[in-house]
């Protein structure tokens, strides 16, 4: 309490110093939520936030409520044997209130989103996860319910997207060069329907390992999907397997993880689209790195070594017939960044 009166304190003496530049301060929320916030989700009309984190690197600082124990994987080798603590929790973001959750398959570097109803999905995973549907309903005391064996294939750095009607598609993840469908209204029974996607082939690079993780995926306004691995991309039609389109290669390295840049659709304007016209959509990807990088600063190299990140951006007009991406460049490398689109349209 000490610290936070202190740091009231300075930002009040801040605001008569300098009133003109005070936009606000923050406050310590929550001593000790009990779990990182590795994937992190507002659930929609509850005011609750839900985070949660791997259960393959030892103990949270939370215990299980009710308790629940299990063998202990990774962590410290002074830790207990066995694992008592929640990797998963529920904030209330008014009161504070954490809530464990019970969370049995790990979501390391896994994917997920709300579906239209509400509902959490959390697909994939490493270890007990790799293959594993989770899902979460936005209800009092709801826990996650899973599937350890729920998706046809490994999901590890998979990206996962919705489409107009709410099917989800999960596409890649490492050494799986397909993408499969989950149906619209989503049961922790539901099958999934894989469809093969060459294009994850033609982008794997394991002496950068992998480099086409995490893939970029966007929803066009016709239904397709722009999915971008490694350098290259094309339209796809999710639904047929069908590539409506290749486009050209994005020179200059790398795009997705390790690598990782950043990428969005630009803001589409539909002011002077005609009835049944398909608009403009342009798409930026900017940053990365050389595919060799990860390698170079592994942990497991004896003398690490960093590359530069890249400075440029890449921006293509999915619907026009440009040959090449236009390019500019950022006034500092950026890898591993993040982008967000402001009401203005700026980035």
């Amino acid at each position: 309490m000490g610290n936070l009166l202190i740091a009231l304190l300075l930002a009040i003496s801040c605001v008569a110093a300098q009133p003109e530049k005070f936009l606000g301060w923050w406050i310590l929320h929550s001593e000790n939520a009990g779990v990182s916030a590795m994937h992190i989700q507002l659930m929609p009309n509850n005011n609750k936030a839900v985070w949660f984190d791997s259960t393959s690197n030892g103990l949270s600082e939370i215990r299980n409520n009710p308790p629940l124990c299990r063998p202990r994987v990774g962590g410290r080798a002074n830790d207990p044997p066995e694992d008592c603590t929640a990797h998963a929790v529920e904030y209330d973001i008014e009161t504070a209130r954490v809530r464990p959750l019970k969370l049995e398959t790990s979501p390391w570097c896994s994917s997920g989103g709300l579906t239209k109803n509400g509902d959490l999905i959390s697909t994939g995973g490493d270890k007990d996860g790799l293959k594993s549907i989770r899902i979460l309903k936005p209800c009092e005391g709801c826990e996650f319910q899973e599937r350890p064996r729920g998706l046809f294939n490994n999901r590890w750095y998979a990206t996962q997207t919705a489409l107009e009607d709410g099917t989800l598609v999960v596409l890649g993840g490492r050494g799986a060069f397909n993408y499969e469908i989950l149906p619209p209204e989503h049961d922790i029974g539901f099958a999934t329907r894989p469809m093969e996607l060459p294009l994850l082939e033609d982008t794997y690079d394991d002496r950068g390992r992998e480099d086409n993780l995490y893939p970029f995926v966007n929803l066009l306004p016709d239904g397709n999907l722009f999915v971008f691995a490694n350098f290259k991309s094309i339209v796809l039609n999710p639904l047929t397997g069908e590539i409506v389109r290749r486009l050209p290669d994005l020179p200059g390295g790398s795009r997705n993880y390790p690598p990782s840049a950043m990428s969005a659709l630009l803001p589409i304007d539909l002011r002077d689209v005609e009835d049944g016209a398909i608009p403009e959509v342009e798409v930026i990807v900017c940053g990365g790195n050389s595919k060799e990088s990860y390698i170079y600063s592994d942990l497991q190299q004896p003398k690490r070594t960093f590359l530069p990140a890249a400075t440029d951006c890449g921006r293509l007009k999915i619907t026009g017939d440009e040959k090449e991406w236009d390019k500019e460049d950022m006034p500092t490398p950026r890898v591993m960044g993040d982008m967000l689109l402001l009401p203005t349209g700026e980035i």
